[in-house]
């Protein structure tokens, strides 16, 4: 019985240690992949979280560029400073205006138009002060879709009402938003 015991615990306990160092690098290793798994996933949400963020503030960004550009183009009109009010548009054939209320109507094709239309308004006009322009440029309630070089974005101007939501469609020309 000794030569049998001393001869079992001569191969059994390297093999009981062996295959327990086996168990426990089997669970290590797939401990290691859970682990990894894991990191790879934080790590991908960690990405997307990064991208998104970029995004928003790139579209806040161009945001506030069209927003520079209405501003821009409200100043210069009441200022009475034609040359100014122009620079904020496109000068393209497909420029457009459309203007309608309950008394009146008009509408506007391509620069040519505007531009001969707007001119002789401003030359007429008297510029306002900063005091009386300040209604105008009260806008709020921006709603903007922006995709690549185009963006349309409505807001509401003044204090005027009921209707006093205007629309504005600008496309950006040499890294300027223009209408």
């Amino acid at each position: 019985p000794t030569f049998c015991t001393k001869s079992i615990s001569k191969w059994v306990l390297p093999a009981l240690t062996f295959i327990k160092f086996k168990l426990d690098f089997n669970e290590s290793i797939h401990f290691k992949k859970n682990q990894m798994k894991h990191l790879l996933s934080l790590g991908l949400l960690s990405l997307s979280l990064l991208a998104v963020s970029i995004k928003t503030n790139a579209q806040k960004s161009e945001e506030e560029a069209i927003k520079k550009t209405l501003k821009q183009e409200t100043t210069s009109f009441f200022k009475a400073n034609y040359a100014d009010w122009a620079n904020t548009w496109a000068h393209d054939s497909a420029d457009y205006i459309l203007r309608a209320g309950t008394n009146n109507f008009q509408e506007l094709r391509g620069w040519n138009a505007i531009s001969k239309e707007y001119q002789q308004d401003i030359k007429n006009m008297t510029p306002l002060d900063d005091a009386d322009m300040a209604t105008y440029l009260n806008k709020y309630d921006y709603q903007f879709y922006v995709n690549g070089n185009l963006a349309n974005v409505s807001f509401k101007e003044g204090n005027k009402s009921p209707n006093n939501t205007e629309t504005r469609t600008l496309i950006k020309q040499n890294g300027a938003w223009k209408i």
